[in-house]
């Protein structure tokens, strides 16, 4: 597969900081050895979501990466970084598109002999990794793959047919099990050569409305399957635009959960003149 190689570069930053010879031995073969799999097994179109957190604290961390054709085209992080040291717009700016490269950039030097790795069932790349050190304070890390979802055929459908002009209007409706009430938000996107040049948002009680325009991905046709990808199918029903083949109704309801019932509406897509 065509994929950003970053394993060689990586394995040498990364562990020239160890100290155990011989677990480090180690570490380079079992990185080898994911990043092998995954350059011959994993995805060009992906997105993963990955969890970091202190192993005795309670901070908690996200950040999601949105890859396609083996490079990152969003990015996007939750969660107070600064405590790790770690800037969260430069831990966004040219990511590591490959889970394993990612996981280890986010460790930095580590001492092997306290590093604790267990591969996914696929053996494609690590989904948690934890580093505790019982000499030092604040050094514990705890990262985990929360997500990794191969992009949808309509998705990859849009990327490869999908016009470049476009505008579209779409709303996020969120049922509350409880009284009845309701969170709303209604975005109005125009795109030109494929990139966001206008994002209004009329929201309800949405907080995440104004993130998506503030912080828009390259493309809302991905937030609409990011929104769909987030659903069990068991309880979701869906349906697609008849050329573009992207989601233009959501509804999910989930029965044995509360303030589980969401409404997705594309209410107006437009194709528009290049110019």
């Amino acid at each position: 597969m065509r994929h950003k190689n970053l394993a060689v570069v990586l394995s040498l930053a990364l562990l020239a900081g160890c100290t155990g010879s011989a677990s480090n031995a180690d570490l380079v073969g079992l990185f080898g050895d994911a990043q092998a799999a995954w350059d011959e097994q994993g995805y060009e179109d992906y997105t993963v979501r990955y969890s970091m957190r202190t192993v005795v604290g309670d901070d908690f961390r996200v950040v999601e990466i949105e890859v396609a054709g083996s490079e990152a085209i969003a990015c996007s992080t939750e969660g107070d970084w600064d405590g790790l040291g770690i800037d969260p717009v430069e831990l966004c700016t040219d990511p590591a598109v490959d889970p394993t490269s990612f996981v280890f950039s986010l460790l930095g030097p580590v001492d092997a002999e306290h590093l604790t790795v267990s591969l996914h069932d696929a053996e494609y790349y690590y989904e948690r990794v934890e580093y505790d050190d019982p000499d030092t304070t604040g050094e514990e890390r705890l990262i985990t793959v929360l997500r990794l979802d191969a992009v949808p055929t309509g998705l990859a459908h849009w990327r490869d047919n999908g016009p470049s002009d476009y505008r579209i209007i779409y709303s996020v409706r969120n049922l509350n099990g409880i009284g009845g009430g309701s969170e709303d938000g209604v975005f109005d996107v125009t795109v030109r050569e494929g990139r966001v040049v206008e994002c209004v948002a009329e929201a309800d009680r949405l907080p995440s409305s104004q993130a998506e325009c503030s912080q828009p991905v390259p493309d809302p046709i991905s937030v609409l399957f990011s929104w769909l990808a987030r659903f069990n199918p068991e309880h979701t029903t869906v349906d697609y635009h008849a050329e573009w083949q992207f989601p233009t109704e959501i509804d999910y309801d989930d029965p044995d959960g509360v303030d589980e019932e969401h409404r997705i509406r594309v209410h107006r897509f437009e194709v528009l003149d290049s110019s």
